[in-house]
């Protein structure tokens, strides 16, 4: 559900992000394109509360930037080079929408704050959610705004650094919340209590094998669960991960 005083902020959804083909800082294997549902959706949905964000090359580099650009001087080109333009399905639903050009990953600053009229409330989707999205997410929410984060509208740099970085954003409940499709949102601690979750080292969990009886968990170890605690199974088979607030996918099922 979207609030009436609530804002969409896209990020950086821009051809160098996405054109695999020739961009080394595109997101890996097409990812960027499976993201063009659900933005089109959200971006629809906010109508005229919706401001888009360009990053850009400083020019020229300053300090820890110079040795950055080394690495990758076919990115230190002016602002209006083709390559960061937004891509042409963005292009379309920005028409009309403010747009915020930034020399920085993280997008949060007096410049964005004005164009979404000092909004407490905030949803963010783009790309790269390892990058240019955390960045901007934490510092919002340092701030006090409380964000939301639709996964399905938010592409990583690679699939494992995309779930890295959800991961990370999940660590600042409520401050940020994470929802997936159809906007839902995840339930937080008060409701739910917790999941378990199948952990299988080197692969984030990925889906629901059973509901932790939390409570009897809890009372045998005398003590409350940590978050992301390893849960062994009676014959150490196997190793779950507690999450006390976490939708998977579209199997989330609250206690």
């Amino acid at each position: 559900m979207i609030a009436e005083d609530e804002w969409l902020v896209v990020i950086d959804r821009q051809k160098v992000f996405a054109e695999s083909e020739w961009s080394a800082w595109a997101c890996a294997d097409g990812t960027y394109y499976d993201t063009n549902e659900a933005f089109a959706k959200l971006a629809k949905a906010f109508g005229d509360r919706v401001v888009y964000t360009r990053y850009v090359a400083p020019i020229p580099p300053k300090d820890a930037w110079v040795d950055y650009f080394k690495d990758w001087p076919q990115f230190l080109v002016p602002p209006d080079d083709p390559i960061y333009d937004l891509t042409d399905e963005t292009a379309a639903l920005a028409e009309g929408h403010q747009v915020v050009d930034r020399t920085t990953f993280g997008k949060w600053g007096q410049q964005l704050i004005d164009a979404i009229g000092g909004a407490k409330k905030i949803t963010v989707c783009g790309v790269a959610t390892d990058c240019c999205v955390l960045t901007t997410v934490l510092a919002a929410a340092d701030s006090g705004v409380a964000v939301r984060v639709p996964a399905d509208a938010c592409a990583g740099s690679t699939p494992e650094n995309q779930e890295l970085a959800l991961n990370t954003m999940r660590l600042f409940e409520p401050l940020i919340t994470d929802f997936r499709k159809n906007t839902e949102p995840i339930f937080p601690f008060h409701e739910t209590f917790g999941r378990h979750v199948e952990y299988q080292p080197g692969n984030a969990p990925n889906h629901v094998i059973s509901l932790a009886d939390t409570g009897a968990i809890m009372a045998e170890r005398k003590r409350p669960l940590q978050p992301y605690e390893r849960i062994p199974d009676n014959a150490g088979a196997r190793t779950s991960l507690y999450f006390p607030c976490l939708c998977i996918r579209e199997r989330h099922i609250p206690l």
